[in-house]
């Protein structure tokens, strides 16, 4: 987005990623604001157009909190985008069982089926507070080619779009 020219806030309660990316956009020429908070506990007085969440809801112990918190941070026709991870059984079982568990791909006991979140309790509670346009993709990963790809299929990754009235 940087490269794109719009002006980028990076945040993240942990310092250590802040740093790192900070070296990495130092290396890649890039202009971001990184500030190390933590949205759960500390106010952001900060407004933005666009608001992304990679990976996090799934972490958290109360994700609709937070999404409400994050709501108070986005301007009016703002965008949120949201990546998480389905709450089924294959999304267990290609996740926790065998990408954490089995393969070591992702450290053990990252992941808690129990905090993954369906999409549709997802657009139920995003409708409920004054988001509409919500559109939902799938991002399925190739392990025999080893990338990712969007799609229909929102069985295990998917990304949430919407726009807060």
């Amino acid at each position: 987005l940087s490269k794109l020219g719009a002006n980028v806030t990076g945040i993240d309660f942990v310092k250590e990623n802040i740093e790192a990316a900070k070296i990495h956009s130092r290396k890649s020429n890039l202009k971001i604001n990184y500030k190390t908070k933590d949205f759960e506990k500390e106010k952001i007085n900060s407004k933005f157009d666009v608001i992304i969440i990679f990976e996090v809801l799934e972490h958290l112990f109360d994700w609709k909190s937070f999404i409400l918190k994050i709501k108070s941070n986005l301007n009016s026709n703002g965008v949120l985008i949201i990546s998480t991870i389905n709450k089924n059984l294959i999304s267990k079982f290609l996740t926790i069982d065998l990408a954490e568990n089995f393969l070591k791909w992702i450290p053990y006991d990252t992941h808690n089926y129990y905090k993954f979140i369906r999409p549709n309790e997802l657009e139920f509670f995003l409708n409920k507070n004054n988001f509409n346009n919500i559109s939902f993709k799938g991002l399925n990963f190739d392990p025999f080619k080893r990338k990712w790809s969007l799609n229909k299929n929102i069985n295990v990754n998917y990304f949430c779009s919407c726009v807060l009235n």
